[in-house]
């Protein structure tokens, strides 16, 4: 392969420039000296999903992965990098469809009435197409409550509570109505946005779009209503505090943006990974860098992160050390997620020691988590000093303006006694962010009506955002572990603490000791397992959280002349002393028979899992019985596999301990045939099937098929 046709790869996966260049660099030191290794992948899956009424959703998965590995000079160096793309649509209903189903009704005073809910609908939607772009956002708005009303309240209402309609009837109706009132309702939302928060200069403009956005979702033309969505989401970004009021604007975008993100999922993800690996002196050192960047067209699933991994170890006769240092960024590229972003730093230090039979290991973990732009629910008790000082002075600011004496005194009650110093004062850390918030709510407001000077207004929301809590985890862990001979097995014994602290939520602080001791022991063709584990959870600030959990695990693995036989059982009890309700109990049961013969494996699974809640009534009793089958056999091209699985879950009255009574509830069966041949020694090409079906007998409306066709090829260069 040519450095220049590798160069014009790594640009097609999306690669910036300056890692271009590094990954460049790197490979132009003594060429000649490398043993090389190139592997090309590519890999295409097509996934369809049915619901009760047909195709409900179809989506196409593209991976284009690329892996090198060379050396240079004593430092091994390998590369994988991908690009994944998701095409995916749903399907856009229209009120015609609904109709057709309501048509297929015995008729009746429920289907007159559904009908006509069916035509006030379709009548609102014809005056919004017929008015053109000469509609009033007062008048899009109006029509939009008359939809909202006849497919809510006059349509949605009436079936559920039909008295003489099947389940499967009711759930025909709302999987078509439910999505298509949820858009004609969010879309709603949107202009009454505009409606009460733009001003004129533009309430046409974000009006003739949503009017567009309507007709698409009435003509169900999905291509035309993601653009109008895309469009609406850029207009209120641009007119963001200027001609839309500022946190209105944020609502019209995540409105808009969940809306996109529910009728399609379209994008690419780029993943880079570099691994280092060479030895200085007696040390073996690591090192990693990583790049993922997600580019959706929903701008809230667009997220980059970086990370880094460097690990050093060293190997005595009969003992080892290793510390490992990983930082790591998130940045979220939509500002509504910005509250995600974070960075985080992680410590790892462990030690071993192995004199046989026993061994030993102990380690120190730490890690630091911070969220910058995510705001916290309380002022860290150690800034109560500094927020005090920091608020004294914002009043100072507030008084020295030139403002209304109205508009002053809202401001200065939000930080004065009455405020977020008076909360500091008897000990109410969140109350203070409370009040803080409530300030900035208020400056923004001033500033839309012009009571304030923009640049004023984000001096004042700067320094009262800057005495805002930022969320901080804290976790600290020392696991420590302990091997040796027991009665003719091997035993080990695991013990772990670890403390988690939210210096700006303290009802999260946490501690955890677990110990867990493991039992192995190997006869002739049978081999014993088991383990006790018992773990505590201690809130220091929330009692009521506190819980134990206790549980036990056996299980025997026999050798059989053409395979194996294994039977596991699993007990686990939790309970929380300060809140019986939530104890809960469960039971399995799992047996596994495994046969191989000469072109043929043939795996059985069974398994019985039982759910209780002793101390709540209004719980029932969940058994969930599993059936699977896998086979695989030789063929003179490669190999077929098949698999099929069968899961029950039943219900059954918490008095009913012997589940005599018991109801099934949902059913899931699944089925995959896959095929894989070698075609040369450097191409393969594997070809796949998956259908899946989910029967919810519950709830009829979550009834689901999919259908996944899957192909991917490899060749190795």
């Amino acid at each position: 392969m040519h450095w220049k046709n590798l160069k014009q790869g790594l640009r097609m996966l999306g690669w910036t420039p300056m890692i271009i260049s590094l990954v460049l660099a790197l490979t132009c030191v003594d060429v000649t000296a490398w043993p090389q290794d190139i592997d090309l992948k590519s890999e295409t899956a097509f996934f369809l999903t049915n619901d009760i009424v047909g195709l409900a959703e179809h989506e196409l998965d593209s991976t284009l992965p690329v892996d090198v590995s060379f050396s240079v000079g004593r430092v091994d160096i390998d590369l994988d990098a991908k690009v994944d793309i998701a095409l995916s649509q749903t399907r856009l209903d229209t009120l015609p469809v609904l109709y057709r189903q309501v048509a297929s009704l015995p008729a009746s005073a429920l289907e007159d009435a559904l009908t006509q809910s069916i035509i006030q609908a379709d009548t609102a939607i014809d005056a919004i197409r017929n008015a053109g772009g000469g509609i009033s956002i007062d008048a899009l708005y109006d029509q939009l409550k008359i939809i909202k009303k006849a497919l809510d309240d006059d349509f949605i209402d009436l079936v559920d509570d039909a008295p003489d309609v099947s389940l499967m009837t009711k759930a025909r109706l709302l999987v078509i109505v439910k999505p298509v009132e949820q858009r004609y309702d969010y879309l709603k939302y949107i202009a009454s946005k505009v409606k009460s928060y733009a001003l004129d200069e533009v309430k046409n403009e974000l009006c003739s779009v949503l009017r567009q956005a309507i007709v698409a979702v009435a003509d169900g033309d999905s291509m035309a209503y993601r653009l109008d969505l895309l469009a609406i989401i850029a207009r209120a970004e641009n007119y963001r505090g200027t001609m839309i009021k500022q946190e209105e604007a944020d609502r019209i975008r995540y409105k808009a943006d969940l809306l996109l993100r529910k009728i399609a999922e379209n994008g690419t993800s780029r993943l880079c990974d570099v691994d280092l690996s060479t030895t200085i002196g007696d040390v073996d050192v690591d090192g990693g860098l990583t790049w993922n960047e997600a580019d959706y067209r929903a701008p809230s699933k667009d997220v980059r992160t970086d990370g880094l991994d460097l690990t050093a170890s060293y190997a005595g006769d009969d003992w080892t050390a290793s510390v490992g240092y990983q930082p790591e960024w998130r940045d979220y590229a939509d500002r509504l997620k910005n509250d995600d972003d974070r960075i985080k730093h992680s410590l790892d230090v462990s030690v071993s020691r192995n004199v046989d039979p026993w061994s030993t290991e102990v380690s120190l973990s730490l890690d630091y988590e911070f969220y910058p732009r995510d705001i916290d629910e309380e002022i860290e008790l150690d800034r109560v000093t500094e927020a005090s000082a920091r608020i004294h002075y914002l009043v100072d600011r507030v008084l020295s303006l030139p403002i209304s004496a109205t508009l002053e005194a809202k401001l200065v009650k939000d930080l004065e006694e009455e405020g977020a110093l008076g909360a500091l004062d008897i000990g109410d850390r969140s109350e203070t962010v409370d009040c803080l918030d409530d300030f900035i709510g208020h400056v923004l407001d001033a500033e839309w009506k012009g009571d304030i000077e923009p640049d004023t207004s984000k001096e004042l929301i700067a320094t009262a955002r800057a005495i805002l809590p930022r969320r901080r985890i804290y976790n600290i862990g020392v696991p420590l572990s302990l091997g040796f001979p027991f009665r003719d097995g091997d035993a080990t014994l695991d013990l772990e603490w670890e403390g988690k602290t939210y210096p700006a939520d303290s009802p999260l602080d946490h501690d955890t000791s677990t110990g867990k001791l493991s039992y192995t022991k190997d006869e002739s063709t049978i081999t014993f397992s088991g383990y006790l584990k018992r773990e505590e959870l201690i809130y220091l600030n929330a009692t009521t959280k506190n819980h134990s959990l206790q549980e036990w695990e056996g299980s025997l693995d026999e050798e059989l002349a053409c395979g194996d036989l294994a039977l596991t059982l699993f007990q686990q009890q939790t309970t929380y002393p300060f809140a019986s309700k939530k104890d809960q109990s469960v039971w399995k049961l799992n047996l596994d028979v495994n046969i191989d013969l000469s072109n043929v494996s043939v795996a059985l699974q069974w398994g019985n899992k039982v759910t209780t809640h002793p101390n709540d009534a209004s719980k029932l009793i969940v058994q969930v019985t599993e059936m699977g089958l896998d086979t695989d056999w030789d063929i003179a091209q490669g190999s077929v596999s098949v698999s099929l699985s069968d899961e029950q879950e039943w219900n059954a009255d918490r008095t009913d301990v012997g589940l005599a009574k018991k109801i099934l509830a949902k059913e899931t069966g699944q089925a995959e045939l896959s095929w894989d041949s070698e075609v040369t020694g450097d191409l393969t090409v594997k070809l796949s099937s998956t259908c899946k079906s989910v029967i919810n007998l519950a709830d009829p409306s979550k009834n689901s098929t999919d259908i996944t066709l899957q192909a991917e090829i490899a060749l190795a260069m």
